[in-house]
């Protein structure tokens, strides 16, 4: 977290402003609905230039006898006075950013307010009469960046609350619509399900909001459907879900982003058996904590463990007055808290107290997907719907590509686009085998841009960018496939077996058994 300063807001505000007011005149949005998303582009435009910035003010020749905060306000009349295209011809690299940023802003605010013009009766009959009432306020910094875009948290003035996602949403459509489908097929722990309108390449999601467990019987509640979750998304072969990516709505663990659902492997993972769940199989969900003695990281972002306040091995700028010689600093990186930790008497329950509802969730859902597996897989099926949806894949860690992006935008690259391709490409190609340049080179376009990138896997087995087919095949094999091949495998010896998996998984957390 790098604290609330804005460093050198002075410099950009009339920029934001100005981009804030085009697309108000351009959309009909107002200025209300866009202050929000007028701050958040202001905060990356001062997140880019605050680091070279701070070195051009530390070495400017001030007036004799002028104290740091005259020195400051005569630094920033300069630049406001012509300094600042000295500033940006000095730092060409940084200059193409800043125009960049403002045009994806701009672009995607027109593609947003079109598309709500567009989809109104669509959103009306999905969600309510709450959703022909004026959009009072956007929440624009819901997610990563990609292809310039970013998932926006919309308000109406009637109180209603949707999230929109500028990407593909038949995946996770197809998600909620297997929960709808086992919940009303005798589930054994019903599941929350999230009304989503999906259009081509992009969706609108209902809003769930974080509420408390309002008894004991909802905390257990809360934790069987847990374990029946990790169930769930084990048999399908899902991964990131992380702490931001599950929501505790009252004695529901919802998951809001289920883009990673049918992961495909590659090489000696797909020629394995599945008829025995290993400790990484389990894990790899993304949901439960790993053991101290497997820790990747130094600090827990499961979905059912994760927390804010943890500190992390990396350091994040925090910017002090930008007028003291102290103005830029870097501190130890805490995590931000968020909202998958159930609450009860306003005190989040722990997963090691509620071992034995999670494994009895796990247990009833693995012998209901033994019994419906024929129905789940028949022709016109959920799973043969959800198994025709690409799922995304994570070549990378976003928290790699992250660092690598911050290590990009230090002020010796900005200054040089070669010099910042380079690192970028080096960087990326140590990670990847020669033959796998395509990748190396759609990362690397991707980050320079200050976006993400961002996989998919069409038909299973291949590997394609938002814009282009990479390899087909890439992958040895697709999700649909490992899917069919673990619920082919479950039995009464497979389940007993997970459930000890489980149990010894607990019990290196130094949980009870």
């Amino acid at each position: 977290m790098t604290g609330s300063r804005l460093p050198f807001r002075e410099l950009f505000a009339t920029l934001a402003a100005d981009a804030a007011r085009r697309l108000s005149a351009e959309t009909g949005l107002s200025s209300e609905a866009l202050a929000s998303a007028q701050q958040d582009l202001l905060r990356l435009l001062t997140g880019l230039a605050g680091w070279p910035l701070t070195a051009a003010f530390r070495v400017y020749p001030a007036r004799p006898g002028s104290s740091e905060r005259e020195a400051h306000r005569e630094f920033i009349s300069r630049m406001l006075n012509g300094g600042l295209d000295r500033f940006f011809a000095e730092f060409p690299v940084l200059s193409r950013l800043v125009a960049a940023c403002i045009d994806d802003w701009l672009a995607a605010g027109r593609e947003f307010a079109l598309r709500l013009r567009k989809d109104r009766r669509a959103l009306v009959r999905t969600f309510g009469d709450g959703a022909a009432a004026d959009v009072v306020d956007l929440d624009v910094a819901m997610s990563d960046r990609h292809g310039g875009r970013s998932v926006i948290g919309v308000t109406f003035a009637s109180g209603l609350k949707l999230i929109y996602k500028p990407r593909d949403m038949a995946l996770e459509r197809a998600w909620f619509d297997l929960l709808d489908w086992i919940n009303a097929h005798g589930a054994p722990a019903d599941q929350r399900v999230v009304k989503i309108l999906e259009k081509a390449g992009y969706g609108w999601e209902e809003f769930v909001p974080a509420n408390p467990c309002r008894s004991r019987a909802g905390a257990c509640n809360f934790f069987i459907r847990a374990g029946a979750l990790q169930c769930l998304v084990y048999v399908l072969n899902g991964t990131d879900m992380h702490m931001g990516n599950l929501i505790a709505c009252g004695s529901w663990p919802v998951l809001v982003d289920a883009e990673c659902l049918l992961q495909p492997l590659r090489r000696a993972e797909a020629d394995r058996d599945y008829d025995e769940a290993t400790l990484e199989d389990l894990l790899q969900t993304g949901l439960l904590p790993r053991p101290r003695v497997l820790a990747i990281d130094p600090f827990d972002l499961s979905g059912l463990a994760g927390h804010g306040g943890q500190p992390t091995d990396y350091r994040v700028p925090v910017w002090g007055p930008v007028w003291s010689n102290d103005s830029l600093g870097f501190s130890e990186g805490v995590l931000l808290p968020q909202k998958n930790l159930p609450v009860q008497n306003g005190v989040p329950l722990e997963l090691r107290v509620h071992r034995d509802e999670f494994l009895q969730g796990f247990e009833e859902m693995h012998a209901y997907l033994q019994d419906r597996r024929r129905e789940l897989l028949a022709r016109g099926g959920p799973l043969r719907q959800m198994f025709a949806c690409p799922s995304r894949v994570l070549l990378h860690t976003t928290r790699y590509y992250m660092a690598l992006m911050s290590r990009s935008l230090r002020p010796r690259f900005l200054r040089d686009d070669a010099l910042r391709s380079a690192l970028l490409r080096e960087a990326l190609a140590d990670q990847q085998p020669a033959i796998e340049r395509p990748i190396v080179e759609a990362e690397a376009a991707a980050i320079e841009n200050l976006n993400i990138p961002y996989f998919k896997a069409p038909g299973g087995r291949s590997l394609a960018t938002n814009s282009r087919l990479l390899f087909h095949p890439y992958f040895d094999a697709g999700g649909p496939e490992v899917a069919r091949a673990r619920l082919a495998t479950l039995s009464e010896r497979t389940r007993e077996h997970d459930l000890s998996v489980l149990r010894i998984l607990f019990a290196m957390s130094s949980l009870p058994v």
